[in-house]
């Protein structure tokens, strides 16, 4: 071998020995960097892990809370559907007990009506009995004698008070024509007027005496009718009809105040069986939205 020879295949030699130390030491790093990654992935799966590990713990956690809220909506639930059918039952059992008490007070109540209007008319007829024996007797010339002269006096009387009115007030004669008798022309009088009357002694004297004229008028009138026998018992039994009337009115009065309370009751009772039913459907159907049979 020539020295060129040698000195190429040593330079062949050294550059072969250069490019392992190159080839060795790049795949040392290679070798360092897949460790790397190795490391790198076995972190990230045990970061991975945990993470997954603690992430089924709080499910487990929620959903035991969400079992046990569940369980005990639906426990509440139940006892609510079954207080609610408890309520039901005894508001239907009273209401079936009220109707039937209603209807036989609404039953005293028509009743008591039918007496009212029954007693109305019994008194009605024996006041019309009493005022036609009254105006026979007054009416009578062989008994009201004394009666046509009192009520005669009484008109006198008036007829004086209102020509005293017309002089104590110089009121016009058209005035008196307008306003013939003593309470139309008062009625026709302002304040003024009547204040000025009642300061006149002739106006004094004269509404004094018409007024016992007017009273005389009824004493004679009430012996009248006393004395008479057939007007007495009429008189008595107007006043029964009167006091019995009276009674059942009272009764009716009763009675629906009685039928009124009842019904309130009645109507009350069915408003709390309506919302029991109601509480009931609605918790039923809760319910069967959380699975659990009512």
């Amino acid at each position: 071998m020539s020295t060129f020879a040698f000195v190429r295949v040593g330079s062949e030699t050294q550059s072969a020995s250069v490019s392992c130390s190159r080839f060795r030491r790049a795949l040392c790093i290679l070798l360092m960097l897949l460790t790397c990654a190795t490391a790198d992935t076995a972190t990230a799966g045990v970061y991975h892990y945990r993470g997954y590990s603690s992430y089924s713990r709080w499910n487990r956690m929620v959903a035991a809370a969400a079992r046990a809220q569940r369980a005990q909506l639906i426990s509440s639930l139940q006892h609510q559907v079954a207080d609610a059918k408890s309520v039901l039952k005894e508001a239907t059992s009273n209401e079936l007990t009220s109707e039937a008490d209603l209807k036989a007070a609404m039953s005293r109540l028509d009743a008591a009506r039918d007496k009212v209007e029954a007693s109305h008319t019994t008194t009605k007829d024996a006041g019309k009995t009493l005022r036609n024996i009254e105006q026979e007797l007054l009416r009578d010339p062989k008994v009201n004698h004394a009666y046509i002269a009192a009520q005669r006096e009484a008109l006198g009387k008036e007829s004086i008070l209102v020509k005293v009115i017309q002089q104590v007030l110089n009121l016009p004669a058209e005035y008196v024509a307008v306003n013939p008798g003593r309470q139309k022309m008062l009625a026709g009088l302002s304040s003024s007027q009547l204040e000025a009357l009642k300061s006149d002694p002739r106006y004094v004297t004269a509404d004094s005496d018409w007024r016992s004229a007017v009273t005389a008028v009824s004493k004679v009138r009430v012996e009248l009718l006393e004395s008479d026998a057939d007007w007495q018992d009429a008189h008595k039994e107007l006043l029964a009809a009167q006091q019995h009337e009276k009674s059942v009115q009272k009764e009716r009065s009763v009675a629906g105040h009685t039928a009124a309370a009842q019904k309130n009751r009645t109507q009350s009772l069915q408003y709390i069986a309506m919302n029991a039913q109601n509480v009931i459907n609605q918790g039923e159907m809760r319910l069967r939205q959380l699975g659990s049979h009512p």
